[in-house]
């Protein structure tokens, strides 16, 4: 259905573990969390999963305002950080983020936060940031 439309790459699979995007040619490289999961190929199309973020009680989330963190942007910055380290010192896979903008907007002191985290790993000489759909057009080239 994603292919009859025109779509190229879906973002809809949450995973608990870092993971670098694949295509759906072949089974998916983890479990499924959410049913139905893709059990037949589907050559060219891109998955670029939802990795979990792990929030100050020790839970998970696919999206940040499913997480419990401090409200104030000092905590904001703080488990964006922590969770973007457990990528850049270990797999270096990306870190994808996803967000209802709602989230954005409910609370002001959200985007002070978050923007802190931008700036503090921007700050690092090999962070960089891409979309979705530039990164599908960039492992399309590669194939």
């Amino acid at each position: 259905m994603l292919n009859r439309y025109g779509l190229y790459y879906d973002s809809s699979m949450s995973i608990s573990s870092p993971s670098w995007p694949y295509t759906l040619d072949y089974k998916i490289p983890h479990s499924c969390a959410v049913k139905p999961c893709p059990v037949q190929s589907h050559p060219g199309m891109w998955e670029v999963p939802m990795e979990t973020l792990k929030d100050v009680r020790g839970g998970t989330c696919s999206m940040a305002d499913g997480c419990f963190y401090d409200e104030d942007p000092a905590s904001i910055q703080k488990i964006f950080t922590q969770n973007f380290l457990d990528h850049y010192t270990k797999s270096k896979a990306p870190f994808p983020l996803f967000f209802h903008s709602a989230w954005f907007f409910s609370r002001p002191h959200r985007q002070e936060g978050f923007f802190r985290f931008l700036d503090s790993i921007l700050a690092l000489p090999d962070v960089y940031f891409v979309t979705s759909q530039v990164s599908w057009i960039l492992g399309k080239k590669d194939c």
